[in-house]
Parts: structure tokens; C-alpha cells; sequence
């Protein structure tokens, strides 16, 4: 894949966590006082999308592309998040690609995934670590016609979220590698992306 657009895709992604990470510590001290963290038996909806970028092998055939997606959690503890995500990837094609006409052929992926949120520092500005475990399928369409294969995967990462004041909406900004085995190499790629969440927290 051509060096320039990934080189210039990585300076915008550090450019937006510069922007996230300036906009938490201003925020922090706003909001440290407004909210409790979140009881044992409260739901996590979250939505968001944002750029997922090719690595290794996958780079040489996929150009870096966008993702979207929407999760759910559990929180069995204050401090842990148990839940799934359900994400689409749309990547474009190495130049090369144009030289057999192939231009009109189209690269994608699902991801389908449980995953382990545990948060470092519960409250209304939380720093997490992530994991996930799940089914990853590529389709590729070309004159038509498509074919998809089905691989186990694994991701990890980190990221942060931001409760609003008295309030049961927040954001959500983070940053994984995910890898998909697979007979004979992997599929890799990593995101950085970002959302909004919905909280729901049982009566008491």
C-alpha cells in the first residue's frame, strides 16, 4: 500500500487524540464532583464510528477506510464491564489493484465480538483497558460477485469515557489492534475511534 496516505492518516489520528486527551483534562475537573461511578447491574449502549487502518500482510492488498459500529456492556462491578460489539469496516484497495481493472472491487469486514472492559479509575472520567474475542468476515465483491470467509480474532486496547453532569449520556474515545487468524497468515488492522454512550442504572 502507498506510504503517503497511511503516513498522513496516522498524523490526523494523533492530531484528534491530542484534541480528546486536551478536552478531558479540561473537562475533569468539572465534572469530578458530579457523578458516582457506575453500581453493579447498570447498562452501557454506545454508537460511534471512525477510521480502521490495515497492517502487516492486510496492508498490502487494503488502503486504510472507516468503521462504525454500536456495543453493550454490563457492569458486574464498578470497575468491570462485561459485553459485545457489532462493527462494519470498509477499507479501499492498493493502488496496484488498477493496474488487472480490478478499481471496482470492494474489500469489507464484520466484526462480531464479546469483550472485557475493566476501568482503571471508576468515576465521571474513567481510563480503561479492553479485550475481545470474537468472528471477523471479509467479503470481497468484484463484477458483481463476492465471496466471504469467516476467521476467529482477538483485539485489545485502550481508551477512555467521559460521563456528562447529572446526566445519563457520555462519550467514549479509543484505540485498538485487532488481529484475524487466518489458515495461513493474519489479518490485522487497528482503529481509533469514538462515540456516544447511554447509560441506564437500576432502581433503587
Amino acid at each position: 500500500a502507498g506510504m503517503a496516505p497511511e503516513s498522513s492518516l496516522k498524523e490526523d489520528v494523533m492530531k484528534v487524540l491530542v484534541v480528546a486527551v486536551a478536552a478531558g483534562l479540561f473537562l475533569l475537573p468539572l465534572t469530578a464532583s458530579a457523578q458516582v461511578p457506575l453500581v453493579p447491574g447498570s447498562f452501557e449502549i454506545s454508537a460511534g464510528g471512525g477510521m480502521s487502518v490495515p497492517m502487516g500482510d492486510f496492508n498490502l492488498i487494503a488502503e486504510p477506510g472507516y468503521q462504525v459500529g454500536a456495543s453493550g456492556a454490563f457492569y458486574a462491578m464498578p470497575t468491570l464491564a462485561i459485553g459485545g460489539t457489532i462493527a462494519y469496516n470498509s477499507y479501499g484497495l492498493d493502488e496496484s489493484f488498477e493496474v488487472f481493472g480490478l478499481d471496482d472491487m470492494s474489500l469489507s469486514m464484520w466484526e462480531f465480538s464479546a469483550n472485557g472492559k475493566y476501568m482503571f479509575l471508576p468515576g465521571p472520567v474513567t481510563p480503561y483497558a479492553k479485550a475481545t474475542m470474537g468472528l471477523f468476515r471479509t467479503t470481497v465483491s468484484a463484477f458483481g460477485a463476492s465471496e466471504s470467509v469467516t476467521d476467529m480474532g482477538v483485539g485489545g486496547g485502550n481508551g477512555a469515557q467521559l460521563r456528562l453532569p447529572t446526566s445519563n449520556i457520555g462519550f467514549f474515545a479509543e484505540g485498538m489492534v485487532n488481529a484475524a487468524f487466518t489458515d495461513d497468515s493474519t489479518k490485522n488492522y487497528y482503529s481509533v475511534r469514538g462515540g456516544i454512550n447511554f447509560y441506564v442504572s437500576p432502581t433503587r
